[in-house]
């Protein structure tokens, strides 16, 4: 498991280039601008949102998963920094 620090900006993942566009774009829409707010975004949230369809949210959690990280979960005291 890739380890990754949550404060960091949303740009610095990488979704497939095929996503990455629409995935940025809505992340600035609803200002989503760090791992952990992205975190703390439920799926089911991001479903509601114009243009995110499921193949997008399921970029985002693949990526996710490579940190052990998932959309709708508390990330407040919780850390994956690199050791």
């Amino acid at each position: 498991m890739e380890k990754i620090d949550i404060s960091q900006s949303v740009k610095t993942l990488e979704f497939g280039s095929k996503y990455e566009a629409r995935i940025q774009r809505i992340f600035r829409e609803f200002d989503i601008k760090t791992i952990r707010d992205l975190c703390q975004w439920p799926g089911k949230d991001l479903v509601r949102v114009r243009d995110m369809g499921r193949k997008s949210i399921e970029e985002i959690e693949d990526v996710l998963e490579r940190y052990n990280l998932r959309l709708g979960c508390s990330v407040r005291n919780w850390t994956n920094t690199p050791a």
